[in-house]
Formats: structure tokens, C-alpha cells, sequence
């Protein structure tokens, strides 16, 4: 079980561009805070402005000596604010929060991620290792194009050094890397998998649509609906 969520304080430490539009954002805690893996937290700009309160995925493993979360950038208001934030800058973060998370025992895990929703992926990814722990993993993760594939990077090292299966999926090209197909998850691509669902546990995270589609496209090609946790990511 997780502990209650509290309010605490966390200095700005630096912003890591990802994609052209991906980036990520780290703060130092005033107080250790322990979440788990896949979990999210609220981050808090300004407690009296609704606008300047959003949840996002923790993008990083508990284990690692700072806390990130990462957001597709826009012209929101919340997104003008994290831009202007400069080092040694306090915010608020109510942490830890949601019950979809990666557990230890697990030997067999799917990851399928769209776009952003790969956050919480990354956190689960990045526990994996610390922890030293032999799950096998496949990820299927998809994207508008190549361009836009946050945490390339770090996914390619763990296919190479974690044994991860991983499947990239663009909308269009063009593409450089031979490791990625243009294309969309569907139920005739999720067929070819059903062995790994069957046998593991499978995550699901992305936009509100893109959750519920996947999930329908699950339970047709007949995986137990019992072995998927899925998760809007509120953050998109």
C-alpha cells in the first residue's frame, strides 16, 4: 500500500528538453517522499488558480535523488509558468497519488504507452533497474512521429541492457531508425502479442481515447481483462 498523499515542498532544479515539445522538469524535496513506480502527483503553481494545478506521472524511480515529471508544452497557462521557473524556485507537490504500479513480484510485464502516457512507464522502467530485478518486458509505444518519441534515448539502452522488447510505432515518417514502424496500434498488431498479455500483466497509459481504444482492442482479441490495468493520463 502507498502512503497518504501530503503536501510538500520541492525546489527547482532544471528543465531536460526530450522532444521538440517534451520536456522534463526536476526538483530537489525538502523531505524524502517515497512513491511507487507508475505512481503521479499534483503539482501545484498556485494553490488559488485551478489553472495552476495539474497532475502528471512521475517520470523517474523513487530511488533516484530527485523528483521529475514530465509535460507535452503548449500555451497553457500552467505551461508559461513551468518556463519562467529558474533554479532554487519553490513549488508545491501533493504526492504521492494513484494505485496503478508496478509490483516486484511481477515476472512477466506489457507495457503499451501513447505518447506522453509513457511517463509512468519510465518511472516503472527506471525501478526495474535500480532494483535489479529479471521481469520480461515488452513495450509497445507509439507516437505522432519520430520526432516526438520522449526518452528514446533511455528505452534504447534498455533494450540492450534489460532484454526490453520494444515495439515504436509512428503515425508518419520519415524515419531513421530501422527499429521504427509507421503505424498504429491495433487489434491485428496486438494479436501478435497475445501470448506476452496472456501471460503477464499489462499497463495501459496514454490520452483518455487512446486508453479506451486500446482497451476494447484487448478484450476482442480475448485478454482477460483481469490482467490489464489501465490509466487515463490525466496529464496529457
Amino acid at each position: 500500500m502507498s502512503q497518504q498523499a501530503k503536501e510538500v515542498r520541492a525546489v527547482f532544479l532544471e528543465s531536460v528538453q526530450r522532444t521538440p515539445t517534451v520536456f522534463s522538469f526536476r526538483f530537489g524535496l525538502k523531505e524524502k517522499i517515497v512513491f511507487l513506480p507508475g505512481q503521479f502527483m499534483e503539482v501545484v503553481l498556485n494553490p488559488d488558480d485551478k489553472n495552476l494545478r495539474h497532475f502528471l506521472s512521475f517520470s523517474c524511480a523513487s530511488q533516484r535523488p530527485y523528483i521529475e515529471f514530465t509535460k507535452r508544452m503548449s500555451e497553457s497557462t500552467f505551461c508559461q509558468k513551468l518556463r519562467l521557473l529558474t533554479p532554487g524556485t519553490e513549488i508545491v507537490l501533493r504526492m504521492p497519488l494513484g494505485r496503478y504500479v508496478y509490483k516486484d513480484e511481477y515476472k512477466k510485464v506489457n507495457f503499451i504507452a501513447a505518447g506522453i502516457g509513457i511517463t509512468p512507464v519510465v518511472s516503472m522502467l527506471e525501478h526495474i533497474v535500480f532494483e535489479k530485478l529479471g521481469a520480461k518486458i515488452l513495450l509497445i509505444y507509439a507516437n505522432r512521429d519520430e520526432a516526438e518519441i520522449a526518452f528514446k534515448q533511455e528505452i534504447d539502452a534498455w533494450i540492450k541492457n534489460l532484454g526490453l522488447n520494444a515495439v515504436y510505432l509512428t503515425d508518419s515518417g520519415p524515419i531513421s531508425d530501422k527499429k521504427i514502424k509507421i503505424g498504429r496500434i491495433s487489434g491485428d498488431l496486438l494479436s501478435l502479442y497475445k501470448q506476452e498479455f496472456d501471460s503477464g500483466k499489462t499497463f495501459v497509459f496514454g490520452p483518455p481515447k487512446a486508453v479506451e481504444a486500446i482497451s476494447s482492442m484487448l478484450t476482442r482479441i480475448g485478454v482477460d481483462k483481469s490482467n490489464v490495468e489501465t490509466e487515463e493520463f490525466i496529464g496529457y
